[in-house]
């Protein structure tokens, strides 16, 4: 059996993983303001020093919450690659449906600006570069649409919201066409 490499780049995976989950758990069971890093670090199995020196004081979390967020979604793309007849968006949205006891604890303790910064994450595939007006406004669809979803509990399973999305959005085209004519 192959043994992982103890480097410095390698030891950083395993922390930020650990965290990562750690994290999630935590945000499932209490809002972040509740989180001591204390406990996070000690079921990560990390040091409070290594994370504050990694991570700085608590608002370090919410990058690491991203960061953990984005790696977990890109792995799932590669267990579950994209077709030529699926979209990224099906993909997206059958990870979030995964993501539903996490997003369900968001929207129960009022974490409206992780779910957006999760989005954000996820949504928009270089998050470094300067996004455009519509990279925004697809967020933000995407944002209006995670929230009525978690407001109903989550009931639809993936499929089914997207065949509800899509229904509605025929709906929708065919109003604004009447319109027009």
């Amino acid at each position: 059996m192959a043994r992982r490499k103890n480097t410095p780049r390698a030891r950083d995976g395993i922390r930020d993983e650990s965290l990562g989950i750690a994290l999630e758990q935590a945000l499932i069971q209490m809002p972040m303001s509740s989180i001591e890093v204390r406990a996070l670090c000690s079921k990560a199995g990390v040091g409070r020093t290594t994370f504050y020196r990694y991570y700085g004081e608590k608002d370090g979390l919410g990058n690491l919450f991203k960061r953990s967020q984005r790696k977990q979604f890109e792995e799932y793309l590669l267990e579950h690659p994209v077709s030529e007849k699926e979209n990224r968006d099906k993909r997206l949205l059958s990870y979030l449906y995964l993501k539903k006891d996490l997003l369900l604890s968001l929207e129960k303790f009022g974490e409206d600006g992780m779910l957006l910064d999760l989005l954000k994450t996820l949504v928009l595939t270089d998050p470094k570069r300067s996004h455009t007006y519509l990279d925004s406004m697809g967020v933000g669809l995407w944002y209006g649409f995670l929230k009525c979803w978690t407001e109903e509990g989550m009931k639809d399973s993936a499929e089914e919201v997207q065949r509800k999305v899509l229904a509605s959005l025929s709906v929708l085209i065919a109003s604004r066409k009447k319109q027009v004519k």
